[in-house]
């Protein structure tokens, strides 16, 4: 199993692929292997590394919890000798990835941000079915049942909603104060701007808070761009995999320089 010590914890990873580096990072609801239908794509073409949040699946904790995510993806980044990537946050990941560009710009050739503010602005309130069911948390899995079931993910894809929730009992000793924690993380946008790197921040339309939130994002980060994909929630990457790829291709081609969509078949 392949783990590394990092800022005080033992933090897991795997590495798939070569080429440009894209690291993967993943949201309170998920593992490392959520990523499942990413990694596929990405791999003919890129050097895909993702990992366990101190915590998270097969990754320890020392109880400072998400306080310490930027310094253990940094941590990762340089154990893993990564000058430079390109990072893909979703929801909670996207807190990591947007703190790492904040704090070290010169490290991320190119950020997407999805279904998340990030850390870059306020956070809107949570849908209604959320906030209708929070009073029934008692423990991490009650918690990412919520969040996984809070929009018509379960309906159009129960499959898939049931293989979501069922990957995420990997993480059933995460604290589920976590949720209050992560709302109070605050990063400055202005090294990302000041860098002009390029952003995506890509969302589904039933996502209503975190798409408002990723609206203020845009306003705010001329480098940065919005895609709203319609009929898709808060899992988008999960729940459509295809148009979820499909964004990254197009965003990133022109920074690699060339397309990969071609060359995976």
């Amino acid at each position: 199993m392949p783990l590394a010590t990092i800022n005080g914890i033992q933090m897991y990873y795997e590495i798939h692929g070569s080429g440009p580096t894209v690291v993967l990072s993943h949201g309170l609801g998920s593992t490392h292997m959520h990523w499942w239908r990413q990694v596929s794509f990405l791999s003919g073409r890129f050097r895909v590394i993702t990992f366990d949040h101190r915590g998270f699946g097969f990754s320890s904790d020392d109880g400072r919890g998400c306080s310490e995510f930027v310094e253990d993806l940094m941590g990762l980044l340089d154990y893993l000798d990564v000058e430079v990537a390109i990072i893909v946050g979703q929801s909670m990941g996207a807190f990591s990835a947007a703190g790492v560009a904040a704090r070290h710009p010169n490290r991320v050739r190119a950020l997407v941000l999805s279904s998340s503010s990030a850390g870059l602005v306020a956070p809107r309130p949570p849908t209604q079915f959320v906030r209708d069911n929070l009073a029934t948390v008692t423990d991490y899995r009650s918690l990412a049942h919520i969040l996984i079931h809070q929009d018509g993910f379960p309906r159009r894809q129960p499959a898939l909603c049931f293989l979501c929730e069922q990957m995420a009992q990997l993480n059933h000793k995460v604290d589920i104060s976590i949720l209050s924690q992560l709302s109070k993380i605050r990063h400055d946008a202005s090294p990302l701007r000041e860098a002009s790197i390029p952003i995506l921040l890509l969302g589904g339309d039933e996502d209503e808070g975190t798409v408002d939130a990723m609206k203020e994002i845009a306003s705010q980060l001329p480098s940065a761009v919005l895609k709203i994909v319609p009929g898709t929630g808060h899992l988008l990457f999960f729940e459509d995999p295809e148009s979820y790829n499909a964004s990254l291709d197009s965003f990133l081609a022109p920074i690699i320089g060339a397309p990969f969509r071609s060359l995976l078949g």
